[in-house]
């Protein structure tokens, strides 16, 4: 198998978790290294539509991950596991 196609079906399965993710954090966390991903598929295969939609999704991604970390505080139950 080629690494072109091992980054696709990574990037694939990061996607499938993705949905079944309930918490914000987390979710865009595995949507970056989504995003990596598809970067790589879509720079080995050079398929712009692919390239192009996550070159601009990955900034997007990590201003809102830097955003939730910043301005929102913590769950209670994540503060009662942290105690």
């Amino acid at each position: 198998m080629a690494a072109s196609e091992i980054a696709g079906f990574i990037a694939l399965t990061l996607v499938l978790l993705m949905f079944a993710m309930r918490d914000m954090r987390l979710l865009r966390a595995v949507a970056i290294c989504s995003n990596v991903a598809f970067i790589i598929y879509g720079g080995l295969n050079w398929l712009l539509p692919v390239l192009a939609l996550h070159l601009a999704l990955l900034p997007l991604n990590i201003v809102r991950l830097t955003e939730l970390s910043l301005c929102r505080p913590q769950s209670s139950a994540a503060r009662r596991h942290q105690s």
